[in-house]
């Protein structure tokens, strides 16, 4: 079974392929589903999606109410990454809401999570927050925020233990308030592997101010050009993720 038809009623991609999508890249909109070379390497424009191309046409919530960014991090020469060796790659995202809330989490290209999609070991593997924090239930519910923690660009939010070795560190990126902490990580720790767009995610961040967003916009780029200078490590996950999802939720494909 196929979802997802064009406006030109074109059957544009599997169901397995917009699962993937979804969980790895936050979007239904798979980079693969035109062979035009701009499209396929995600820099489709909307004069290419009035052709009735066959492009799909979905958009999530998350697409429809937050503007992604994207941190390109290389050689992270203060962790130790997968079989010992410094992470070649540590890239992250960042949802942003026009309110300033903030959804940080692990791109599908970071190290870890690109090896395990293509099947490679990550070993024993949990993540631990930063047990300087002292968070009931992780989140932080006064609605002044007056209990929330200050986070700067170098704040470590939690660190990825492979193996019982030393944890490759995630840091914030951003200025703002810590208002929670993805929790199901401690017990699911695959879900970062498996669904780090989505149910994966790693913390709630409030934005205080518009000097701060200018900030974090200049530090990162949009989900376009990350496509685009990923384009190959991107494409290879997908084409090795495994096809076995069960589905989309059809809260997600509402317009």
């Amino acid at each position: 079974m196929a979802l997802g038809k064009g406006q030109s009623g074109t059957r544009c991609t599997s169901e397995s392929d917009l699962t993937n999508a979804l969980h790895l890249l936050g979007t239904l909109n798979p980079p693969t589903t035109n062979t035009n070379t701009n499209t396929a390497r995600g820099t489709s424009t909307d004069k290419d999606k009035d052709k009735g191309d066959g492009l799909a046409r979905m958009k999530t919530y998350m697409e429809r109410s937050y503007e992604k960014r994207y941190w390109v991090i290389e050689d992270q020469t203060d962790n130790q990454g997968v079989d010992g060796r410094t992470p070649r790659c540590g890239d992250k995202y960042v949802y942003i809401h026009p309110n300033g809330l903030c959804i940080l989490g692990l791109a599908a290209t970071h190290e870890v999570v690109a090896r395990s999609c293509r099947g490679g070991s990550v070993g024993q593997f949990s993540v631990k927050f930063n047990s300087k924090w002292a968070v009931s239930s992780f989140q932080f519910k006064s609605k002044k925020k007056k209990d929330a923690v200050m986070l700067y660009e170098d704040t470590e939010i939690c660190s990825l233990n492979l193996n019982n070795s030393k944890g490759i560190k995630v840091r914030s990126g951003l200025k703002g308030l810590l208002l929670e902490l993805n929790n199901r990580l401690l017990e699911s720790p695959e879900l970062l592997l498996e669904r780090p767009a989505t149910e994966g995610w790693l913390a709630v961040i409030q934005i205080m101010n518009e000097s701060a967003k200018s900030d974090l916009l200049a530090s990162s780029m949009s989900f376009s050009d990350w496509l685009s200078h990923r384009s190959r490590s991107i494409q290879k996950v997908l084409e090795s993720r495994s096809c076995n999802e069960k589905g989309i939720p059809s809260e997600l494909l509402e317009s």
